[in-house]
């Protein structure tokens, strides 16, 4: 069967997936403390000098996502959650225990919500959105349910996000005409997620997003990354055709140190005659040669196989 590759125009930035549908690194802030022991002034003036007291940065929480599930075809009714410790992200694999959700990261173009919990009657879930979202409400949207018999559940329909970004409903329907319901509940991750603000196209590298599905045997991952560069100084960014330049003439786009926890934390896609493709997700790296590409100005599709893994995906830089 062939699967549809996630499109990305270039105006307007819909994504469609057909086929299945961080911390920042600052200074810690000293707090003085002043010497409040009762003394003769002359003592106090004598030890005066203040004392330091670093004050930790409190670590970013895991990044939670619970959802219900109903299959109308199967009659199924049944609740799957996971999670991702910061802690432990060099040791995260997407295809096992893993959650990601628009709800819990910094920046989002599409909103997309992830659990994959293997062993469970339901293995993974997701819901994305078929385009960028910019406020809560309803929203077109891709569910796929993956089921511990091997069986998928492939629906379109739509999702209603509450807000605050950490909630909401769906409901789609499959091939079948069968209702595929649910909810889910984001929660840890970033505390102030945003929608990307691509609104001002000036000619400067303001954001880039990635959205990819990951496909091995019968089993499919959504990820992806959104970052806005001048929220998120510490992630290099270099999308050539956006603005943004770069010394590898090859190159076509690459995000490099995003700490959003769930999501992509290195992608670079490579030109140069034989199209390259490098990702991260949590300590889970992939290397991809011979990729598909379709490239207009500002965004691209890619598709690749390697070590019994596909990948298809799209990017925009703005």
């Amino acid at each position: 069967m062939r699967r549809n590759v996630p499109a990305l125009a270039a105006a307007g930035c819909a994504i469609l997936i057909a086929a299945c549908a961080g911390s920042e690194a600052v200074d810690a802030p000293v707090v003085t403390i002043a010497d409040a022991v009762a003394a003769p002034a002359e003592t106090l003036a004598a030890e005066r000098d203040p004392v330091e007291v670093a004050v930790e940065q409190a670590p970013t929480p895991p990044i939670r996502v619970d959802m219900t599930v109903e299959l109308e075809s199967i009659s199924l009714d049944t609740e799957v959650g996971s999670e991702v410790d910061p802690a432990a992200l060099e040791s995260t694999d997407p295809f096992d225990t893993f959650a990601s959700c628009s709800g819990g990261h910094r920046a989002f173009g599409p909103y997309s919500v992830l659990v994959s919990s293997p062993g469970g009657e339901v293995v993974a879930a997701s819901v994305v959105t078929v385009g960028l979202v910019a406020a809560p409400g309803i929203h077109g949207a891709d569910v796929r349910i993956e089921l511990g018999s091997g069986d998928v559940e492939s629906a379109a329909g739509t999702v209603t996000i509450a807000p605050g970004w950490r909630s909401g409903t769906f409901v789609a329907f499959g091939a079948d005409g069968g209702a595929v319901n649910g909810s889910f509940e984001c929660t840890g991750g970033d505390p102030s997620p945003a929608p990307l603000d691509t609104s001002d196209m000036v000619g400067r590298l303001d954001s880039v997003e990635v959205v990819a599905l990951l496909h091995r045997d019968v089993a499919e991952r959504v990820v992806g990354l959104a970052v806005e560069t001048a929220r998120s100084p510490e992630v290099a960014a270099e999308c050539p055709a956006a603005g943004g330049a770069a010394g590898d003439s090859s190159l076509l786009v690459r995000v490099d140190g995003d700490q959003t926890i769930g999501a992509i934390s290195m992608f670079e896609l490579t030109d140069g005659g034989a199209p390259t493709l490098r990702l991260s997700v949590g300590g889970a790296s992939y290397v991809f040669d011979d990729v598909v590409t379709t490239i207009t100005e500002h965004a691209g599709t890619f598709s690749a196989t390697a070590d019994g893994l596909t990948v298809d995906g799209a990017f925009r830089c703005t």
